[in-house]
């Protein structure tokens, strides 16, 4: 859907419904399967996960923890869009468990190098966006 409001040239409308999909994969499944799982099983034990389930979750959080950095000043460049195309497109032709791994570190240090690196603007707009849940406009 994002990617036909984008082809229609209008952008901001595809984001949102990009963000929109996130924070409900994020709430709804994420937050909600292990809740249902603790219900369904009568005790307080956490969801479990094999080991390819956990990696695709570091790997998921990763990921989506660079994006709302990038996406916190309510901009996208050309540039954020192709990094985060170019990553997720690379993790999935290259499978393998260590370069899973690889791709988490590489997430997390794309984050740290942004977050110092980046203009003060984007670095407050996410750190309010943490603080708030809404993200401050420029």
């Amino acid at each position: 859907i994002a990617i036909l409001f984008a082809l229609r040239l209008r952008g901001s409308v595809g984001m949102a419904a990009l963000i929109s999909s996130k924070v409900n994969q994020w709430t709804l499944l994420v937050g909600a399967l292990p809740i249902a799982f603790s219900l369904s099983s009568g005790t307080l034990r956490g969801l479990p996960l094999d080991a390819r389930q956990t990696e695709e979750l570091w790997l998921t959080s990763a990921q989506s923890l660079v994006a709302a950095f990038l996406i916190a000043n309510l901009r996208f460049g050309r540039w954020e869009a192709w990094l985060l195309a170019i990553l997720f497109l690379a993790q999935l032709v290259l499978p393998d468990t260590r370069v899973r791994i690889g791709f988490i570190g590489l997430y997390l240090a794309i984050f740290v190098g942004l977050l110092i690196a980046g203009g003060s603007s984007q670095r407050t707009a996410f750190l309010s966006l943490l603080r708030s849940g809404t993200p401050k406009p420029p």
